[in-house]
């Protein structure tokens, strides 16, 4: 794991966790309570770096993104769940 963060989703009760692996270039957002994977995003290179934006409070549509970074350049993805 190359790097962590928490995403906080308006359709989950309780937060996510989201992962990076620069070995099977994969971002993985997990329950940490029972430990079952949710998404996998996966990525043409390893994943150095990662954040989270949260969803825009001013509009019911909104929902956060995952910016992921590498030695190949920056991506982000929604999530929608």
């Amino acid at each position: 794991m190359t790097a962590l963060t928490v995403l906080h989703h308006p359709a989950r009760s309780q937060p996510l966790l989201i992962s990076a692996s620069t070995d099977d270039t994969t971002i993985r957002a997990w329950d940490y309570q029972t430990g079952e994977e949710i998404l996998r995003l996966i990525t043409a290179a390893p994943v150095t770096s990662l954040a989270v934006l949260p969803p825009d409070t001013h509009s019911q549509d909104s929902q956060p993104t995952i910016v992921f970074g590498s030695p190949r350049g920056l991506a982000a993805s929604t999530v929608h769940l």
